[in-house]
């Protein structure tokens, strides 16, 4: 798994701009747990509407702008104005991650877990290989919307609510909980772009699992999860 210890530098400064975006981020990206933290703040009760935020790769500064007389109304470029900011005056090469009240980047995005040094998925859709004893192995997808986690293909035709908690920094434990009942926890391992995980499921029997952290995508926005 990869594995780097960011920091986060930067408040908001807002200016006005228009509801169009360029520089949108593509590929991994690893936020840290304060850039994390800042985006949900943003994105709280008493969040600005029509706002833009941009971030550096490895969350050492983001930049915020908004509208601030409403969407279209406004000059400049959101993603440029957010961008600028963040990259303050070039010491830093900044992407757009957020726009328009939705997550923006074209990527699967993770969280660094400062305490155990373990990236874990925070935003975007994963394949995962399920191994159910006594059933030959089948395909599912993890995906994942701001933090909150489900997987689809398990069992029955709605998704199932899933919980990572990460132990140290090669494993922690996992829990799926599904609408038709069916339920699994266990614990889980981390390796080089994967986690294996393995558990004893409500019907009793073994599950396995292993997601491929390599071919994660980014989760559309406004994908209603």
């Amino acid at each position: 798994m990869m594995r780097w210890v960011v920091c986060l530098a930067a408040g908001l400064m807002a200016v006005a701009c228009q509801s169009q975006v360029s520089g949108v981020g593509e590929g991994p990206l690893i936020m840290s747990e304060q850039a994390r933290d800042q985006l949900r703040t943003w994105r709280g009760p008493e969040r600005l509407t029509d706002m833009t935020v941009a971030i550096e790769r490895n969350s050492r500064s983001m930049g915020a702008s908004h509208c601030a007389v409403g969407a279209g109304n406004c000059l400049q470029d959101a993603g440029i104005q957010a961008i600028d900011l963040c990259e303050k005056d070039g010491r830093f090469e900044c992407y757009v991650l957020f726009h328009n009240d939705d997550i923006v980047w074209q990527g699967p995005i993770y969280v660094m877990n400062r305490a155990v040094r373990q990236a874990i998925p925070w935003h975007g859709r994963w394949p995962v290989e399920i191994r159910r004893e006594g059933e030959p192995a089948a395909g599912a997808t993890v995906v994942v919307s701001n933090g909150r986690r489900w997987v689809e293909g398990l069992s029955g035709d709605k998704p199932c609510r899933s919980n990572l908690q990460p132990r140290g920094r090669e494993g922690g434990r996992f829990s799926i909980q599904c609408p038709d009942g069916y339920a699994v926890s266990g614990q889980y391992k981390s390796a080089p772009r994967v986690i294996h995980g393995s558990g004893t499921g409500s019907d009793g029997r073994e599950l396995a699992f292993t997601i491929d952290f390599s071919a994660g995508e980014g989760l559309p926005p406004f994908s209603g999860y």
